[in-house]
């Protein structure tokens, strides 16, 4: 995969519009496959009554960290993956861990697969969630960097080893409706449909690389031996199929539209490197819902601004209709690349809002806005990731923020986005917030990754007095990566995923880059 693929905020801090789908960050040279003493005891359950993001059906939302940049079997960029299990008190990541390499499914790490580059859960059937892993880079029959996934499925039948593999399915771009070819980057973003399904969840895949990166998105039909391949100026999808787009750069399956209890959620695609009205990387987001096929830009009557040249609208999506309730609906659009008055690349973010029955004034965000902190400053790259915990609060990261003289430090703001204002329940988060393993450091660009894991009443088995928690996850840059986890429980402190404790293996390379 090439290196110019890399998101903002390492080595080629300067490119934006490659955001990574949910999370940036990293971890190290790698150790071995490693299953810790889980801290607490519980039934297994049958997985067709499981709760939700559980992976091994002892009723616990459990969490997955991706680390593509590790190191595995002396191959540097062969990835990996961390499963953090969660407890007996519904706190996610916090029983047993477990590192996945591409030799536990029996292929081969090598150099530059970044396996982790991506990651997501998927319902499956009767069994439980599933981990999908994006890595993009993987040469598949002699064609470097044309990108593979995987699905994986942690036991759930045997309480003496809950980590154990179950089953693995190694996916190309020719399983669902593509073809496999140099540099497609298949796998670089992954989202499964929310709704359960009899048998195969679909699922779709970016190849955002995919025809000198003009971008595809393949989409399994249910099962993962066919699917259609949706490009920009065929079946209907709008725009030109042209070279760097990226289109399928970022996926995610939203319930933001209108659409009756039966029907399914949207697919929300993003194409951040998309030319509009000859504005190259002005950005843009296509929304696939059966036949129906969208097109937002900035240049959408009803959406803020106008497009412009490396905006990279579409850079980053978040919806937050997390289970079960499909009521007050959101959709945040990150645009890093936005420029305000002479400061380039401040930053900006999108938000539809609407219910079932009204559309309410789409709201735009900047550093700008009353009550967010710091202020609209070349480089900040505001809204180059965006998350949702629940229903109203969204996290923004801002990795390209200046704390004083400290450069590119990066912070994360905090908006509560109601049906008719904006609060700020918590301050400007910086990596000198309690809780966080490090402090402000120049180019930690802390909040390039931001990832919300939400709680849900569907949980079967729930810790007293409530449901779990619903935490934001945030990525820092400093000492080879970690994840700082901010729960929605004010009882429960912040605290730190972080390679070398806390039983997961370390050192670390960029751990946390994707999260879910």
């Amino acid at each position: 995969m090439p290196e110019a693929s890399t998101p903002p905020g390492f080595e080629e801090a300067s490119v934006i519009g490659r955001a990574v789908p949910v999370l940036v960050i990293a971890l190290g040279a790698l150790i071995a496959p490693f299953v810790a003493t889980p801290t607490a005891t519980a039934a297994i359950i049958p997985c067709n009554e499981r709760s939700y993001r559980d992976l091994n059906g002892d009723g616990y939302k459990d969490a997955v960290v991706g680390d593509p940049y590790a190191t595995v079997e002396g191959k540097v960029k062969a990835g990996t993956v961390t499963v953090l299990f969660g407890n007996a008190v519904g706190r996610i990541g916090e029983g047993a861990r477990r590192v996945l390499t591409q030799r536990d499914f029996d292929e081969t790490p090598e150099a530059g697969d970044y396996f982790g580059w991506a990651v997501g859960l998927s319902p499956f059937a009767s069994s439980c969630y599933r981990i999908l892993v994006g890595a993009p880079g993987e040469d598949v029959d002699g064609h470097p960097d044309a990108g593979m996934a995987h699905l994986i499925t942690i036991n759930a039948g045997r309480p003496e080893d809950p980590a154990e593999l179950e089953f693995t399915e190694n996916v190309v771009q020719s399983d669902v409706g593509g073809t496999v070819e140099d540099d497609d980057e298949f796998g670089f973003a992954l989202a499964a449909h929310p709704d359960n399904a009899e048998y195969e969840p679909e699922i779709a895949f970016g190849a955002p690389g995919e025809n000198n990166d003009a971008g595809v998105v393949n989409v399994s039909a249910g099962v993962l031996t066919s699917g259609v391949q949706e490009r920009q100026g065929s079946r209907g999808v709008p725009g030109q199929f042209q070279a760097r787009d990226r289109f399928g750069e970022v996926v995610g399956y939203f319930d933001y539209l209108p659409r009756d209890i039966d029907d399914p959620p949207a697919l929300f695609v993003g194409a951040p490197g998309d030319v509009v009205n000859g504005r190259a990387g002005a950005g843009s987001v296509t929304v696939l819902q059966g036949a129906t096929r969208r097109l937002i830009t900035q240049n959408t009557s009803g959406i803020p601004g106008k497009a412009e040249a490396d905006d990279h609208f579409g850079a980053s999506l978040a919806n937050n209709q997390l289970p079960p309730l499909r009521i007050f609906r959101q959709v945040a659009i990150g645009a890093p690349g936005e420029d305000l008055g002479s400061a380039k690349d401040a930053g900006s973010v999108t938000v539809l809002r609407r219910t079932d029955e009204r559309i309410y004034p789409v709201v735009s965000l900047t550093q700008s806005t009353k009550g967010v902190a710091g202020t609209a400053e070349t480089g900040d790259q505001f809204g180059a990731a965006v998350a949702y915990r629940d229903d109203r609060t969204l996290a923004i990261g801002i990795p390209g923020e200046d704390l004083g003289s400290v450069a590119d430090a990066g912070s994360v703001q905090i908006v509560r986005v109601g049906k008719s204002n904006l609060s700020f329940p918590s301050p400007s988060i910086t990596e000198d917030s309690p809780g966080t393993p490090g402090s402000v450091a120049a180019g930690s660009r802390f909040g390039s990754g931001v990832t919300g894991l939400a709680a849900t009443d569907e949980a079967r088995v729930t810790p007293p007095g409530g449901f779990g928690e619903a935490v934001f996850a945030i990525t820092s840059g400093q000492a080879g990566g970690s994840v700082y986890v901010i729960s929605s429980d004010s009882t429960v402190p912040p605290r730190s995923w972080q390679p070398g404790a806390g039983g997961i293996p370390g050192p670390g390379v960029r751990f946390g880059q994707s999260v879910s």
